[in-house]
């Protein structure tokens, strides 16, 4: 059986289509590399064994995400201001327009209520990326009468099997505490799930529209061809 039509892959002159003299070009390249870091981070999980040690990375990866999500978001509030999602805006995309007005809204570092500054920019600063002393004093304050075993896993004795209990009650402390509540803390987190996903989505359908506009690049938009 013949199969259907093929693509493809196109390709580009890169100084054509974003050339490094134009500040839209240059915003919108570090919004795209920045973003990535999210879609590296999401991919791990699932992927990673169902040990003790595993598990703790991904609690970590979720601290990861945090600070990645900081930095992406930064990079597409300097890529609104230079008019890189002007293109995007227009495209008849419903999906797409709401994923923008979210991230406008929470990349507001000015607005106390945008996520960026609930919990994204500050986990950054104090728990994921950093680590800010007077925070981890706080979390053990909290935790003082708790008893951990001191290691979870790792008969074997190496750093592949082994996890540390306390790593994620201090963390999980750390976020609950900026949060208000553990109920609080995971409606945030469900928020900063869809705010990572805008942030990749918008990057990648920004890139592909800045494509699309310069055709003149050699490839850009690709040829059919028959099986």
């Amino acid at each position: 059986m013949a199969e259907g039509p093929r693509y493809e892959i196109p390709s580009f002159e890169i100084g054509k289509a974003f050339p490094s003299n134009d500040p839209k070009s240059v915003s919108l390249i570090r919004f795209l590399l920045a973003s990535q870091c999210l879609a590296a981070i999401a991919r791990l999980p699932e992927v990673v064994p169902d040990t003790p040690a595993y598990e703790e990375s991904r609690h970590y990866l979720m601290l990861l995400a945090l600070g990645a999500a900081h930095e992406a978001g930064n990079a597409f509030a300097g890529a609104y201001k230079h008019g890189v999602f002007d293109r995007l805006k227009a495209v008849d995309d419903e999906e797409m327009n709401e994923r923008l007005k979210l991230l406008v809204r929470e990349t507001d570092r000015d607005n106390p209520k945008s996520l960026q500054s609930k919990l994204v920019t500050h986990g950054r600063n104090k728990f994921a990326f950093h680590w800010d002393m007077k925070e981890v004093k706080k979390s053990l304050s909290k935790l003082s009468g708790a008893t951990l075993p001191a290691w979870s896993g790792g008969e074997d004795e190496t750093v592949m099997s082994t996890a540390i209990p306390i790593v994620e009650r201090l963390t999980l402390k750390s976020m609950e505490l900026r949060a208000g509540s553990v109920k609080k803390l995971n409606g945030l987190m469900e928020q900063v799930a869809r705010f990572q996903g805008a942030l990749f989505h918008v990057a990648h359908g920004a890139y592909t529209v800045a494509l699309a506009d310069n055709r003149k690049a050699a490839g850009v938009g690709g040829k059919k061809k028959n099986a």
